[in-house]
């Protein structure tokens, strides 16, 4: 990918400042934008906090705006767990940066009495061991266009969890799939997504109709 020396610039003073990481995608993996130079190329942060240093043009995808989840779950005063309020959008920007989660489906009535019961049935079947933030970075409840509710968890990056035997289990439990499933098999729940898709549409076919018409004028020139 070309970049130009002002935009190196752009990324590196937000990478600086740490608030909306710039994601960078080589080939099939997704890095954070650590600093970039434009005579010799530019240093990108692995998941596990590795700095590896790339040419330009081995870049295939940028994306600026990103948000930037924290390696821990807040526990409130009370000792619930804070449940954040989730857009779809967030889920597909988790899910691209290639962090996986659970989510269950149709998690109705009070979701931290959901957390602790989860955690409780992992810690009894030695799926994981510990607090939930031991297990998880995140804690999000989406609601689909239906009206369906939705438990997200993200895991951690150095998680304890067996996924063998948490594989096993959610098939058991039967109302959960994984977050990168998720976000391309119930993207048409969540009436984010679709609207996007529409306008995506809209713009493909209204080029088309363009082409269509310079075609005809260009046969009548003929």
């Amino acid at each position: 990918m070309k970049l130009k020396p002002r935009d190196i610039k752009r990324y590196n003073k937000i990478a600086e400042k740490g608030k909306n990481p710039i994601m960078v995608r080589v080939g099939n993996n997704w890095y954070t934008w650590y600093e970039g130079d434009p005579k010799h190329g530019v240093f990108l942060t692995t998941q596990s906090g590795r700095d590896v240093e790339f040419d330009f043009k081995q870049i295939d995808d940028i994306e600026e705006g990103v948000i930037k989840l924290k390696e821990r779950v807040v526990k409130l005063a009370d000792g619930s767990y804070d449940v954040k309020k989730a857009k779809f959008k967030l889920l597909q920007r988790v899910s691209k940066r290639g962090l996986e989660g659970i989510v269950f489906l149709g998690a109705g009535g009070k979701l931290n009495q959901w957390v602790k019961g989860i955690n409780d049935l992992w810690n009894k079947e030695k799926i994981g061991k510990g607090l939930i933030e031991d297990k998880m970075m995140g804690l999000y409840v989406i609601n689909t266009s239906g009206g369906r509710t939705d438990l997200v968890m993200i895991f951690k990056t150095k998680s304890q969890l067996d996924i063998g035997k948490l594989a096993m289990w959610r098939l058991k439990f039967g109302d959960a799939t994984w977050l990168s499933d998720y976000v391309v098999n119930y993207r048409d729940q969540h009436l984010e997504s679709v609207e996007e898709n529409k306008i995506k549409l809209t713009k493909s076919k209204l080029k088309e109709m363009i082409r269509e018409e310079i075609q005809k004028l260009n046969e009548k020139i003929k």
